[in-house]
């Protein structure tokens, strides 16, 4: 009998046989497992790495490895932002900024350009290896921009040195003279042609730009400016007061009115002269209402400020007379020109008159000197009171002004009337006076009193006048008949 055992090693349902089908399966499936991972892997790889550079990639020897495109842009547009060049022409040399002159580009298709280069279907190889891009960028550049940053240097070369005017011209010291500059000779910056070569050639990103003669033109005008500033300064111009050379206008100072405007020839600026007539030359000429100090014949030191009388020199007139003979060229003198005169010329701080009426308010009484100081009239008077009170019990001041003042006019029969009360329209007071004598206006003078029986003293302190000078019948009729209108009155304490 055979065992069953043989009989199982040869029969159908052989048992090893089946457990190895099994295990194949296994495999199998495994297999195809990791062909399908791989596959999603390699899919995955390819989507990822169409939207970003590979591992170890350079743009501009920036590291941007596994980057999107709007990543490598921003970086491109930082290169731009932090460039800077140096400009260098005649002249000026300078530095310009990228956000000075408006430099930029849109970087995002050069970005995407990158990635799209990639052969992303070997990215398995080509993460392995080194990815270096050099991106050749080509910016644009805004001329206004450029032209508004360019302009404070065009302006600093414009100006300078301090002599340096209209472009060109210098002022040389030692030869008293303009001359024109040898960096300027003949030429002038055109302005739309530096800008323009900037633009075109700052959109390279260049370390340096140089500028040449393509910047320049000629200016024929200069020759002229040249001439006309040297003609303007050729000759001192001698002021001429009452007769005699009182000041020298040189050259220096007429250099200082001398405007170089574009466009036009050197010439002289007419308000600063006549600004520098009614203010500097007139302090040195006029004399009405500035401090004077003088003694009197009998020994009194007086000073006394104020008035109308004394020199006023016309400086606009002055001014523009000596315009035209600097204009002229030859230096031909120019008479001062006068509102009002003295008597002679002004001592230092001093009087400018001959003879005068001398009303000494602390004394209270008046004299009349000639110019040699002769005592020729004298008299006691009564000044305004300082102290006064008006129709409405109100204090008033009416003391008798102080200043160098003349004898306006001379009238006789003369009422003498106050200020107008608005209640009945009738003056204050009135006050008929045989001889007139006003010095200040037609408000203030001398004359005789026929209300009063006394003068000098201390009457005016309680009794004064309304700030006229009183002064007795005999006295003021001589003084009247001999007077001229024009001569001097000095009020004084």
């Amino acid at each position: 009998m055979t065992p069953v055992a043989d009989q199982g090693a040869y029969g159908y349902g052989f048992e090893p046989p089946r457990r190895r089908s099994r295990v194949g399966c296994v495999v199998g499936t495994l297999f195809m497992l990791a062909l399908i991972a791989a596959a999603a892997v390699y899919v995955y790889g390819v989507r990822h790495y169409s939207e970003k550079t590979f591992p170890h990639t350079t743009v501009n020897k920036h590291d941007l490895s596994e980057s999107e495109a709007q990543a490598i842009a921003n970086v491109l547009r930082g290169d731009l932002a932090r460039f800077s060049t140096f400009v260098r022409a005649e002249g000026l040399s300078f530095t310009l900024h990228a956000d000075e002159v408006g430099l930029t580009q849109d970087t995002l298709p050069l970005a995407q350009d990158i990635i799209a280069s990639q052969d992303v279907w070997r990215w398995p190889l080509e993460i392995q290896e080194e990815h270096a891009y050099e991106v050749e960028l080509s910016p644009t550049a805004d001329e206004t921009l450029i032209a508004k940053a360019v302009e404070p240097y065009l302006r600093e070369r414009d100006a300078e040195s301090e002599g340096l005017v209209a472009g060109g011209l210098v002022f040389d010291e030692e030869e008293g003279r303009y001359t024109i500059d040898d960096r300027v000779l003949t030429m002038h910056i055109d302005r739309d042609a530096f800008v323009r070569s900037i633009a075109e050639q700052i959109v390279t990103r260049p370390e340096a730009i140089e500028l040449g003669n393509e910047i320049f033109y000629a200016d024929d005008a200069l020759v002229a400016s040249y001439e006309a500033a040297n003609a303007l300064i050729a000759h001192s111009v001698p002021l001429v007061f009452e007769g005699a050379e009182a000041f020298l206008v040189e050259p220096e100072r007429i250099r200082g009115w001398i405007v170089f405007d574009d466009g036009e020839l050197p010439h002289l600026d007419e308000e600063a002269m006549i600004a520098w007539a009614r203010g500097e030359l007139s302090e040195q000429f006029d004399t009405i209402g500035v401090e004077r100090t003088y003694t009197r014949p009998d020994g009194k030191e007086v000073t006394v400020s104020g008035g109308t009388y004394g020199w006023n020199i016309d400086g606009e007139g002055t001014a523009l007379a000596l315009a035209e003979s600097i204009r002229a060229g030859e230096g031909v003198p120019v008479e001062i020109g006068l509102y009002s005169s003295g008597a002679r010329l002004p001592e230092e701080g001093g009087r400018d008159w001959d003879s005068w009426i001398d009303v000494d308010l602390t004394e209270q009484h008046a004299r009349w000197y000639t110019a040699d100081g002769e005592l020729v009239w004298e008299t006691d008077i009564v000044t305004g009171q300082p102290n006064a009170v008006n129709a409405k019990g109100e204090p008033e001041n009416h003391s008798t002004p102080t200043g160098v003042y003349y004898i306006r006019d001379k009238a006789t029969d003369v009422v003498l009337a106050g200020p107008i009360v608005e209640e009945t329209q009738k003056p204050e007071w009135e006050s008929p006076v045989d001889f007139w004598l006003p010095f200040r206006d037609n408000s203030i003078g001398l004359h005789n009193a026929p209300w009063r029986d006394e003068f000098g003293g201390s009457i005016y302190s309680w009794y004064g006048s309304h700030g006229c000078v009183n002064m007795p019948y005999d006295e003021t009729a001589d003084l009247y008949g001999r007077v001229e209108i024009g001569e001097p009155v000095i009020v004084h304490y």
